[in-house]
């Protein structure tokens, strides 16, 4: 059977947030309601939130109380954040303007799991709504014509909960995932303790003694198809944030143009996020060109780094990557600031000993990595059949 399908607008209502003034500090220090922002919307069902304002930054913006069961979707935000949906399964949580919360008018009509099920398989679809440009945002007007397939209430209970289901095979091979990155920080800090208090007494060396540091560049003006759109891969944020330590760029491309005013790298080559996802650190596996929310660590001194353990000490140092401001909201870091940072420096045998550890471990990664591309290929498949009335 085929489900008739209705737009969110005639099923839902909307709400969205607001950011209170980041010049007064009492709008965020010790404040308790939780602030949802995009980085967020990836933990899929959010139980808490990253951050916190106070009720008078919250009554002095246009930050509102969200009801529990909202379904939330990020209207813009870096690399693959847009059109990522969440399921907000707590009280007395807010969010900013990046985001829109949708609640069934009616429980009785709208299941909020089929909901949230249905919105994150049409998670293409809802970027295409602006035409997948890298900067196009959502809005709530846009969302509301979206129209999603109503079966009966009974009937939208049983596809969620079989979706669900296979969504906790997904779950557990993440979780197994996470794991063996727990094992290589885990083995790192026993091999060489912590990189920003160097407690076994390294020599150090500043960044700009063992390596070139360049930022990235992005050709101008954006979107000119003279310059965008081609065959020439390139690294944006999103494709970190996605596939961990080791990247391929999945998101974006360049023409030979485009290339040629971007910032090419090697095979191999360290990358670190100066923007977006501060401080998000990896090693390119394809020749291609970086975007300027990154710099790119060239000319890596061999006879004194491995490049794995180079990345992986980024990785610890958190480098007070993290600068607050106001307690909310991130700055981006400087190539003047990272060059000056020190780093230990253990012998080269050591650090190759743990880079071969680094190997096994993503040996393994590679191949549940690829059980859980099948384990997301079945998923999809559910989804389609469900929403057809075939499951």
């Amino acid at each position: 059977m085929k489900w008739p399908l209705v737009q969110l607008k005639d099923l839902c209502s909307f709400m969205t947030g607001g950011t209170p003034s980041t010049k007064d500090t009492t709008n965020y220090i010790d404040g308790d309601i939780p602030w949802i922002v995009s980085g967020d919307i990836h933990r899929g069902e959010i139980f808490d939130a990253s951050k916190r304002i106070t009720r008078r930054g919250m009554e002095r913006s246009p930050a509102k109380l969200l009801p529990e069961n909202s379904i939330l979707i990020a209207l813009n935000g870096q690399g693959r954040t847009r059109a990522t949906v969440a399921w907000l399964r707590m009280s007395g949580a807010t969010c900013n303007q990046s985001i829109v919360a949708i609640i069934p008018s009616s429980p009785s009509t709208l299941d909020y799991q089929y909901l949230y099920t249905t919105l994150r398989s049409m998670y293409q679809q809802l970027r295409n709504l602006t035409g997948d440009k890298n900067r196009a945002g959502l809005n709530m007007g846009l969302i509301g014509k979206v129209q999603i397939p109503l079966p009966p209430l009974d009937e939208q209970k049983r596809i969620a909960g079989i979706l669900d289901a296979a969504d906790i095979l997904r779950a557990k091979r993440r979780e197994a995932l996470a794991k063996l990155d727990d094992l290589l920080q885990s083995t790192f800090l026993d091999m060489f303790g912590d990189p920003v208090t160097n407690p076994k007494g390294w020599e150090t060396k500043k960044v700009e003694e063992v390596s070139r540091l360049v930022r990235g560049s992005s050709p101008r003006p954006k979107g000119d198809p003279k310059f965008y759109g081609g065959t020439v891969p390139r690294l944006m944020v999103g494709d970190i944030s996605r596939d961990g330590f080791w990247v391929t760029p999945k998101i974006d491309s360049l023409t030979e143009m485009g290339a040629s005013k971007s910032r090419p790298v090697p095979r191999g080559t360290v990358v670190m996020a100066v923007s977006g996802d501060v401080g998000v650190v990896a090693t390119v596996q394809v020749p291609c060109c970086v975007h300027d929310g990154f710099v790119a660590f060239l000319e890596l001194d061999e006879n004194t780094f491995d490049s794995r353990f180079f990345m992986f000490q980024f990785h610890f140092l958190k480098m007070t990557h993290e600068k607050r401001k106001a307690g909310a909201i991130f700055q981006n870091l400087t190539t003047k600031y990272i060059k000056e940072i020190k780093l230990p420096l253990p012998p080269l045998a050591l650090q190759q000993r743990f880079a071969e550890i680094v190997s096994s471990v993503e040996e393994q990664k590679a191949k549940m990595r690829k059980h859980l591309e099948q384990l997301d290929d079945l998923f999809a498949s559910l989804q389609q059949r469900a929403f057809r009335g075939d499951l």
